[in-house]
């Protein structure tokens, strides 16, 4: 169990990210190369003349660092008020310019 003055010390963080581009096909020949070698690898699929790398596209690159990008950071914090209630505060910093939104001050 944390106490209050641990508890006090965290700060939390969320990261949400998204597909580089919408659909495989929007990927130059050499991003669709590297994740067809990727996606292969990852579903262990190498040998399947059936797998469909669209859709693996379409479900997982967001994972991939190489293949996605940050859409959305978060923070909070807890701290307790005067009367000994739990406050909660969060920040989001979100957008289509990742750059920006990285740069963005976490400033209370």
């Amino acid at each position: 169990m944390f106490t209050r003055a641990e508890i006090e010390k965290l700060l939390f963080l969320d990261v949400e990210t998204a597909r580089n581009q919408d659909k495989f096909e929007e990927l130059d020949a050499d991003m669709q190369g590297f994740w067809e070698d990727k996606a292969r690898q990852y579903y262990k699929a190498e040998d399947d003349p059936d797998f469909d790398t669209p859709y693996s596209y379409k479900e997982k690159a967001g994972l991939f660092a190489e293949f996605n990008r940050v859409v959305c950071v978060s923070t909070g914090y807890i701290r307790w008020s005067d009367d000994g209630k739990a406050v909660g505060r969060t920040r989001s910093f979100y957008g289509s310019d990742e750059k920006a939104i990285l740069l963005k001050q976490l400033v209370y």
